[in-house]
């Protein structure tokens, strides 16, 4: 029986407003391809089953209470069916990559039942050979990048044969009552006030002036930031996004990645942001659009999750603001670069600013959260999302069948058509676009195009 009375986070609870008022889903995901016996399809529902008791949070939904005006908390499903959550579709034999990168786009485009655990996966067979895929859906109030690995952990095992794993039965907690709201309401006012500062404690205790007072602390550092940093261009990428999503992916050599970083002295992650700046100068250049001098500003999420963080602890990570050179230019002296810019952003105060906001909104009551939702996600920041989500090095397998590959499915956000993520697996570094296919209709391109840039920059290092 797990905890009823854990609640969303500042930013969690953000994550949900945010769809509230637009478009925009928040969901993130990942596609697994296998090779192997696939399993039948109740098969496989019994066994994600057996797993899932690992990460309480999947049975879990959200619920408010009409007593206590705090955020929601995360509750115990006492109707919850993995029926409901596993959806088994078949492609038209033999489906290829494409056809499967289609219909992962297809399930992006619609958003989750709030009334049950924010999450389902799909269950893709038709694919050549013997070889199947899972295409994972999750609301990112649920998890981050880091924290949807745990999912990973519980489903997966590192050989063939699945480990025994402890599988009681599923016993729902009961919902909280109204005595259960007004005494969480009490322990949560007390625990704040034991652990912060005396100006801190007066501002709990004196909720009306609270919030004012930390709603002018987050918008100064918003308008810090912005004094700070030029706003974004706009670019055709940069448009209100609608419902529709489209997804394409590609993959390169981890080993490729670590090579360059090695030749040229930075990290895997500078090698990535180099790619990413490179391909995304090609398509706006490829849409029509002069690059001469051009900058965009990336939104860059940077984890803070211990190692002793589960996936329970929903999102934990701060956002690094980088200015990326995108012009036509020499691809080491670009690397460059973006090497020193990441290095001075790192140390930057401002470059943390809309984290720091994120994260002082756990003070933050729902009323207020809305204002300061608006306030960091209401206006053009960035002009697009780059995710690198570090993963394992080496074979890992489901149920019998070996992941093949491991494919990022990052949010489309409001007025950024195109997102970019990309995760590593046993040498593998996997690229996901996730994009608004209204606005974006040749999303092939962009991969092709991520592949010559990484070849450009691959060749000027061997020379």
């Amino acid at each position: 029986m797990s905890d009823t009375k854990q609640r969303l986070s500042g930013l969690d609870f953000q994550f949900l407003g945010i769809e509230d008022k637009s478009s925009t889903h928040m969901h993130i995901g990942s596609l697994l391809s296998f090779e192997g016996p696939a399993p039948g399809q109740q098969e496989l529902r019994d066994f994600v089953e057996s797993r899932i008791g690992q990460v309480p949070r999947f049975r879990q939904r959200v619920v408010s209470t009409s007593v206590d005006a705090g955020k929601p908390y995360w509750v115990d499903d006492p109707d919850f069916r993995i029926n409901e959550h596993i959806v088994a579709v078949a492609l038209p034999a033999p489906g290829s990559r494409e056809d499967l990168e289609r219909l992962t786009g297809e399930v992006f485009s619609t958003r989750l039942d709030r009334n049950r655990p924010l999450w389902r996966m799909w269950y893709v067979e038709g694919l050549p050979g013997d070889q199947w895929a899972l295409i994972m859906k999750m609301h990112h109030c649920m998890v981050d990048g880091l924290g949807a690995l745990d999912l990973f952990a519980a489903l997966l095992d590192l050989t063939p044969e699945p480990r025994e794993v402890e599988n009681s039965e599923f016993e729902p907690a009961p919902l909280p009552g109204k005595r259960d709201a007004l005494t969480e309401q009490a322990r949560r006012m007390v625990s704040r006030a034991t652990g912060a500062t005396k100006t801190l404690t007066s501002m709990i205790s004196n909720p009306d002036e609270a919030g004012p007072k930390i709603m002018e602390v987050a918008k100064g550092m918003v308008e810090t930031a912005q004094a700070a940093l030029p706003l974004p261009v706009n670019t055709p990428l940069n448009v209100e996004t609608g419902p529709l999503r489209g997804f394409s992916g590609t993959d390169h050599s981890l080993t490729e990645y670590k090579a360059i970083k090695n030749d040229l002295s930075g990290t895997v992650n500078d090698v990535v942001l180099e790619v990413s700046a490179d391909a995304l100068g090609r398509y706006l250049r490829h849409l029509g659009m002069s690059t001469d001098g051009l900058e965009l500003r990336a939104e860059i999420p940077s984890s803070m999750r211990s190692q002793d963080q589960g996936g329970d602890k929903g999102n934990v990570f701060v956002v690094l603001a980088v200015q990326l050179p995108v012009d036509e230019m020499d691809p080491p002296a670009r690397y460059e670069d973006i090497n020193v810019r990441m290095r001075t952003v790192k140390q930057s105060g401002i470059s943390t600013a809309v984290g720091t906001i994120l994260k002082a909104t756990d003070f933050l009551p729902p009323t207020l959260l809305a204002q300061t939702s608006r306030l960091v996600f209401g206006k053009q920041l960035f002009n697009v999302l780059i995710s690198n989500v570090p993963g394992v090095q080496f074979p890992v397998y489901m149920n019998g069948s070996r992941l093949v590959r491991l494919s990022p499915l990052p949010w489309v956000g409001p007025q950024q058509a195109l997102s970019v993520a990309c995760i590593s697996y046993n040498g593998t570094l996997s690229y996901g676009f996730m994009y608004d296919r209204e606005v974006i209709t040749d999303g092939d391109v962009i991969a092709q195009m991520f592949d010559e840039a990484f070849a450009d920059l691959k060749a000027a290092v061997e020379e």
